[in-house]
């Protein structure tokens, strides 16, 4: 193995990201990482890509994939996404239970576009689904920044920012929340095929300890310590927190190759805490 950090936190062009599973691999050899996670929302498509390249070049591939999943009477971090959703983070699973389980997600993601169309037609921004599917192709999650991404080719918005913020996030005219998969749901299925449960970037906006108490109570393993909107202060105490609890740490950048993103290799963890999921 060439590197002594890694990644385990990346997302393809079969999730929302930009970059095919091959290029993140080959972006972590020329970055020296020795390990990296392909975990792509609802989706384990582009692992197995994936994991070959980084036989070639010497990069492991961890398989990962990153849910949302809610929390009943969640707060702080909870309330801070997508209406009370909670980001879940799951390693080294695989199987066909699982493939059922991402399936049914995704036809989840398929009959919430057609509402936010149904809704944005009302506000006279008419959108077609197949306009929305080809600017998600190739991947196999469409959610809201493929719509944003079509709503500014039709100038109805100047920025995918400005799409979100008048009509595609919670409180807005064009928001529909998420099928809801509870948090309990979401560990238990990642449990079942093999693979650890973890809590994603629990400090954005803050760190909320009762929510974090309450996914290690339903079975969570693990803790993104590390992240790109992490500050040292939130990372040092998350750190504490997961040890004092004998939880596993893990990080990464939510790299989606987008220009405002950290470059892949500047956001990571030590090695060691990837062997600790395998």
């Amino acid at each position: 193995m060439q590197g002594t950090r890694a990644d385990l936190h990346v997302h393809s062009n079969l999730s929302d990201g930009i970059l095919t599973p091959e290029e993140l691999v080959q972006r972590a050899h020329l970055a020296g990482l020795g390990c990296i996670s392909i975990s792509d929302h609802d989706s384990t498509a582009g692992v197995q890509r994936a994991v070959d390249r980084g036989k070639e070049l010497g990069v492991q591939v961890i398989p990962g994939v990153e849910l949302g999943v809610y929390v009943e009477g969640g707060s702080g971090v909870a309330q801070r996404l997508d209406g009370g959703e909670v980001h879940l983070l799951g390693y080294g699973m695989r199987g066909p239970a699982l493939d059922a389980f991402l399936e049914g997600l995704r036809e989840g993601r398929l009959r919430r576009l057609s509402r936010i169309l149904e809704r944005l037609a009302g506000l006279h921004m008419p959108l077609t689904e197949e306009e929305v599917l080809r600017a998600a192709a190739p991947s196999q999650s469409p959610g809201r920044p493929h719509i944003a991404r079509v709503m500014v080719k039709r100038g109805y918005c100047s920025s995918i920012n400005e799409v979100f913020s008048r009509f595609l996030i919670p409180g807005k005219p064009g928001y529909v929340a998420r099928e809801r998969v509870s948090a309990l749901e979401g560990i238990e299925v990642i449990k079942e095929a093999g693979g650890v449960p973890v809590v994603a970037h629990p400090g954005l906006g803050g760190t909320a300890t009762p929510l974090l108490k309450s996914m290690v109570e339903m079975g969570a393993e693990g803790i993104e310590v590390v992240h790109q909107d992490h500050s040292f202060e939130v990372v040092r105490n998350l750190i504490r927190f997961a040890r004092s609890r004998h939880l596993l740490c893990t990080g990464g950048s939510d790299f989606h190759g987008r220009p405002s993103d950290p470059r892949l290799g500047e956001v990571t963890i030590p090695i060691c805490w990837a062997r600790d999921l395998i």
